[in-house]
């Protein structure tokens, strides 16, 4: 198997204008701008600053993980040779961040295991752009390969052009994190949410709970900060999270949700495989 290509990268530092947004950087990531919206269906919001005035030292914080555009590093350039090394470091950085999570926030060793694998083939197939792997990852969870909500199997042609956003784009697996978004039901909080926020569309139906709450499920999200394609044509870094939620029925991880968290601002539009 061959190695990813690994080397430093400058990052490409653009200023997009929003209302209300500074740049923030890591230490001040707190200071918290109004809502954007963002366009696409995803969108932008910004928590209370006042919240941060009570929250103690020892609480999760938005600050363990998040970095900002101006200190991301880019240290992996992923190619149409190496996808499947670069999956594979992807997958034993998850395993590293596991092992490192608090008692209280651990996963046992079958579902750790179980989402190691499911990460690892989902992130290829995503940075690969890969349509048939992308089918039968959709087909294989029981879902349907259409838009949420209808029957319409986008074509091949159509989603090399949407998962052009990911493909072997420059990424950086120094900085890979895992967090739980969610344990047995209840959310997990870490106080207001730094600058832009936006979620992206699933091209696949994977059969989600409308209440998570009430179906008591457990969530986890692997941050990446990747140098991402938007559809202005514009490169933007922006910390990428993939959450999965364990489905005790199917025995394996399950996409959940796909967030993009920037302090750029800006306009676009993802979809997500």
């Amino acid at each position: 198997m061959s190695r990813a290509t690994i080397r430093p990268r400058s990052v490409l530092a653009v200023t997009f204008a929003v209302v209300g947004v500074a740049l923030a950087f890591r230490a001040l990531s707190r200071n918290l701008p109004a809502s954007t919206p963002v366009e696409g269906g995803a969108t932008a919001s910004a928590g209370d600053p006042s919240d941060t005035a009570t929250r103690s030292s020892n609480e999760p914080s938005w600050t363990e993980w998040y970095v900002p555009a101006a200190m991301m590093r880019f240290e992996v350039d992923p190619t149409a040779q190496t996808v499947e090394s670069v999956a594979s470091l992807a997958a034993t950085r998850v395993r590293e961040e596991a092992e490192a999570l608090p008692q209280d926030q651990s996963v046992d060793s079958h579902r750790l295991q179980r989402l190691i694998d499911r990460f690892e083939r989902h992130f290829r197939i995503i940075i690969a752009a890969d349509y048939d792997g992308w089918l039968d990852q959709v087909r294989l969870l029981g879902g349907s390969p259409g838009k949420i909500g209808t029957a319409e199997v986008i074509s091949r042609e159509r989603f090399t052009a949407q998962a052009d956003a990911f493909r072997l784009v420059p990424l950086s697996l120094e900085s890979l994190r895992l967090r739980p978004l969610m344990i047995n039901g209840r959310t997990i909080d870490y106080g207001p949410r730094p600058n832009i926020w936006g979620h992206a569309l699933y091209r696949g139906d994977y059969g989600v709970p409308s209440d998570p709450e009430a179906a008591s499920l457990d969530i986890y999200e692997i941050l990446i900060p990747m140098q991402m394609r938007v559809t202005s044509g514009t490169d933007k870094p922006m910390n990428v999270g993939f959450s999965y939620f364990w489905s005790a029925e199917r025995d394996t991880w399950v996409p959940y949700e796909l967030q993009f968290y920037t302090d750029q601002g800006g306009q676009f539009t993802m979809f997500v495989f």
